[in-house]
């Protein structure tokens, strides 16, 4: 049955009628189109959605969209449904500006090639950069190396950890442990009896006892001594995050999602803005939509919602594509974005750049014929008409040095959001391996007053390690009520805001040290240079 509707609807198209019924029906109920139905013109392979996204396909997406999303805001829980990761709905491919090359002389157009081959790779490049920093951020706050997966059995209470650490002990402790209580009754009997310091060599004693009691407390169950104090560390550091970004420590994984949501964009989205329009006031304000790209989008929607089930080749063949397969969800994410979109520049994000329905002039249907008013780049006429010719080889330059401002300010950004991931996973990693140094720790406060001072040095170590995320959520806090100030900010247009924003992130990452000695409560003896 399936094949003969697709055989109908190729049949309906070649007649010059356009009709097909959306063959899956979204998550929530569609809202038809205001304008009329889309015309027998159809865009072909390069008009679909791309795969996905690569980033989040390879496991750069959001640990928050997986686990409860009763904290999460509205938009936030879009982001999750349609791309799989909080700060941003569409794709991070959909994210390369688009280029219209009409050809120069002998048909090679050497602007063209430089915006193809330099600006856009060092672009796409920086776009990449920050959501891979913002995931691997979220991923530091939400994964806990500390705590394994489900006892797979009453011996094994920690999972893979817990297990290290036991078979640690029976293979090294265990043998060692008897050889470090001989050396330790004959030192407590030399200074007991021998040297007649009897209360000092009790104190030793019992400090020795509670430390390895401790220690092999740990061993035996690293889930509900370190582990749990790493959970109430993490818990405490969303609440730092909370308390300094939106003024409550209750809204930590709300800050966290939201606050990453703005850094993207506000260093990505209104950069894009204005490397795909020149713009960025009209991209990103919904008061500037303009009606014929929303009816337009609303037909794009009804169209890629249609191919959900049939996908029409070159309007000769068509072939079926099964519901539920990567295919379908990224057509049906591609007409929940057009439909959902409320400014100008959500409208070209919801389509692949650089492909049909988004970057042609060839049909009527398409956004960029829209915009541009007429078919060829360079004759654009109507209010748009600016915003389609900035994609033009006319505005290579405007884009170049447009690029070159927004790398350099981004660079604080990254370099920043660098600083804390690499503390917050180090960190991380430091109290794991701390950890597991502990059947070797356990036998230090045995071997005298040095091996206590080593046992006492173990454990303070692996105590900063498990709350020194703390100490970067109040940096990281403080930077994201920073850009989340500076990006409501009214009265001045974009490029004054984004160097601002720019001058924060780079003030940030300069006196970071500064600030984490604040926190901590001590001084910097000199400055940094």
């Amino acid at each position: 049955m399936r094949r003969l509707a697709c055989v109908a609807w190729a049949a309906l198209i070649a007649a010059g009628a356009f009709g097909c019924g959306v063959a899956g029906a979204s998550a929530r109920a569609p809202r038809a189109p205001s304008g009329p139905p889309l015309n027998t013109e159809s865009f072909d392979e390069e008009a679909s959605p791309g795969a996905g996204d690569p980033l989040v396909d390879n496991g750069l997406g959001s640990p928050m969209c997986q686990a409860s999303t009763a904290s999460l805001s509205g938009q936030v829980l879009e982001n999750c449904r349609t791309s799989g990761w909080v700060a941003a709905g569409a794709p991070t491919s959909n994210y390369a500006f688009d280029l219209h090359a009409n050809g120069g002389p002998l048909g090679v157009d050497a602007q063209g090639l430089f915006q193809q081959y330099l600006l856009a790779p060092v672009w796409m490049g920086l776009v990449w950069i920050v959501h891979a920093l913002l995931s691997m951020l979220e991923w530091s706050y939400t994964i806990d190396l500390l705590d394994g997966p489900a006892p797979s059995g009453p011996n094994y209470p920690a999972g893979g950890l817990g297990r290290g650490l036991r078979e640690t002990q029976a293979v090294f402790t265990q043998p060692w442990l008897v050889l470090v209580l001989a050396v330790a009754s004959v030192l407590a009997a030399y200074h007991g009896l021998v040297r007649r310091q009897v209360a000092q060599t009790v104190g030793q004693v019992l400090s020795m006892t509670m430390m390895m009691v401790g220690g092999l407390w740990v061993i035996a169950n690293p889930i509900a001594t370190v582990g749990a104090l790493s959970s109430l560390t993490n818990q405490a550091s969303l609440g730092a995050l909370g308390a300094f970004a939106q003024g409550s420590p209750a809204a930590g994984a709300r800050t966290l999602s939201d606050g990453m949501r703005e850094v993207f964009a506000s260093g990505i989205g209104d950069p894009w803005c204005y490397l795909e329009f020149g713009d960025v006031q009209w991209c990103r304000d919904p008061a500037q939509l303009d009606p014929r790209l929303r009816t337009a989008a609303l037909r794009l929607a009804v169209g890629e919602q249609g191919l959900v089930g049939c996908k029409l080749n070159s309007g000769l063949f068509t072939s079926c594509a099964a519901p539920g397969s990567p295919q379908a969800r990224d057509y049906q994410r591609s007409a929940e974005l057009l439909r959902d979109a409320r400014t100008n520049g959500e409208l070209f994000l919801a389509l692949p750049a650089n492909g049909r329905a988004r970057d042609s002039t060839a049909s009527t249907s398409g956004l960029l014929s829209i915009l541009c008013g007429d078919s060829e780049i360079g004759k654009c006429r109507g209010p748009t008409a600016p915003q389609a010719e900035f994609r033009g080889a006319g505005a290579t330059n405007q884009r170049a040095a447009g690029l070159l401002l927004i790398v350099v300010g981004a660079a604080g950004m990254v370099a920043l959001l660098g600083f804390l991931v690499l503390r917050l996973l180090a960190a991380a990693l430091m109290s794991l391996f701390l950890l597991l140094l502990a059947p070797a720790a356990v036998l230090a406060p045995a071997l005298g007053d040095g091996g206590r001072a080593a046992f006492r040095s173990w454990g303070m170590r692996l105590l900063g390690a498990v709350v020194a995320k703390l100490m970067y959520s109040l940096l990281l806090g403080a930077m994201l009520a920073m850009v989340q100030i500076l990006s409501i900010l009214k009265g001045v247009g974009w490029w004054p805001q984004w160097l601002l924003i720019c001058a924060t992130w780079w003030g940030g990452f300069h006196y970071r040290r500064h600030a984490l000695g604040v926190f901590e409560g001590r001084r910097l003896k000199r400055e940094e240079h």
